[in-house]
C-alpha cells in the first residue's frame, strides 16, 4: 500500500534509487511511495538541474489550538490528580481551553500525552499501624521453607456489593504502576453486600457464603476441591 510522503528522507530515498537507474515500478515497491509522487519527485529533481531535492508539500489542516506549554501544564495536573476528567480539566483551565472543544481535550490526553482511562484498582483502607504490622509479618515469615507453608491453613474472603456500583476512572499511562496509591480507590465493607470466603489446606477446602447475620457453610474433602451450595 502506498504511503503519504511527509519526510525529506522518503524523497531522498526515491532520488537515490532513481540515480541508481531503478525503474519507477521498482522504486514504488522498495519505498512504498505511490507512482504519482515518484514521478513528481523525479520531475522536480530534474527541473532543479539535479542539484537540490524537491521538498514535500506542506500538510493541510487546521492549526492546533493547544501549545506545548499547555500540554506540559495538563500533564502536571493529571499526574498530581489522576481522577481529573477531561471535562473538569477544561473547566479548571479556561485560559488554556477557552476555544477548545471537549473532544480535543480528550484527544490531547489520549494521543499527545499517552494517558488512558482505567478503572482504579481496589485496595483495603489501611492505617499506618496496619501497614507496619503487615511489613513485620512478611519479614518474620520470609525465611520459611515450602514444607512450613504446607502446614498452613489458608483463608480468604471477598465482598460483593449488591446495591450501587462505582464508575470511577483514573488517567494513567499504560506503563505506569496500577497499584500506585494515586491510581487506586480505597474500599470499606458495607452491610448491603454478600461476603464469600474460603479456607484451603492441602487436602481440604471449605467455603461459606452469607448475608448480614446469616451464613451457610459447606465443605467437601475430595481431592482438595470444595463445592458450595
Amino acid at each position: 500500500m502506498s504511503k503519504r510522503v511527509t519526510k525529506h528522507e522518503d524523497i531522498a530515498q526515491v532520488i537515490v534509487l532513481y540515480k541508481a537507474n531503478h525503474k519507477v515500478t521498482e522504486i514504488v515497491e522498495l519505498t512504498g511511495v505511490c507512482h504519482r509522487s515518484v514521478y513528481r519527485f523525479i520531475s522536480g529533481f530534474e527541473a532543479n538541474s539535479q542539484e537540490e531535492l524537491p521538498t514535500p508539500k506542506p500538510r493541510s489542516g487546521r492549526p492546533r489550538l493547544t501549545s506545548p506549554r499547555t500540554r506540559k501544564v495538563i500533564a502536571r495536573q493529571v499526574n498530581a490528580n489522576p481522577k481529573l476528567m477531561a471535562r473538569e480539566l477544561k473547566q479548571a483551565n479556561p485560559g488554556l481551553f477557552g476555544q477548545v472543544f471537549l473532544r480535543s481535550v480528550q484527544q490531547l490526553l489520549h494521543d499527545d500525552l499517552g494517558y488512558r482511562a482505567y478503572r482504579p484498582r481496589r485496595k483495603p483502607l489501611l492505617t499506618a499501624a496496619q501497614k507496619k504490622k503487615r511489613i513485620t509479618f512478611a519479614k518474620k515469615y520470609s525465611v520459611w521453607s515450602l514444607q512450613d507453608w504446607r502446614n498452613v491453613l489458608w483463608s480468604d474472603e471477598a465482598t460483593f456489593t449488591v446495591s450501587g456500583c462505582g464508575h470511577d476512572r483514573v488517567y494513567r499511562r499504560p506503563d505506569s504502576d496500577p497499584l500506585d496509591p494515586r491510581y487506586t480507590v480505597k474500599t470499606v465493607k458495607h452491610l448491603d453486600s454478600v461476603m464469600v470466603g474460603g479456607v484451603l489446606i492441602r487436602l481440604l477446602m471449605a467455603s461459606y457464603k452469607g448475608r448480614s447475620h446469616r451464613s451457610e457453610v459447606s465443605s467437601v474433602a475430595a481431592d482438595g476441591i470444595a463445592i458450595s451450595n
